[in-house]
């Protein structure tokens, strides 16, 4: 009987151990995914934060490209402005010279 509840104990022992050794490897498993989660999870932050510079990057060229435009687009109205100026300024003086010359 003692031989028996031996036997016995030895083979539970054995299947704590075996369970024992199961649970370490879900563990050690587990543990392999969280560290791949890990790493997928920074390359993906990387992917998005290159992504988000490359955005911005490109934003600032478009800002710098339209004050580019609008600075020429600027500078041209400010020439055709001094250039309809300075002809209304001498047909204003042409006429006033035809008045004056009318009112000798």
């Amino acid at each position: 009987k003692g031989e028996a509840e031996a036997a016995k104990g030895e083979a539970e022992a054995e299947a704590s151990k075996g369970e024992a050794e199961a649970a370490k490897g879900e563990a050690e498993a587990a543990r392999a995914q969280a560290v791949t989660s890990k790493g997928e999870a920074s390359r993906r932050h990387a992917d998005a934060l290159s992504a988000s510079q490359a955005a911005e990057a490109e934003a600032r060229a478009q800002l710098d490209r339209c004050r580019s435009a609008h600075a020429s687009e600027l500078e041209e109205l400010r020439a055709r402005m001094s250039a309809e100026e300075a002809r209304s300024l001498r047909e204003l003086s042409e006429q006033c010279g035809k008045e004056q010359a009318e009112a000798v």
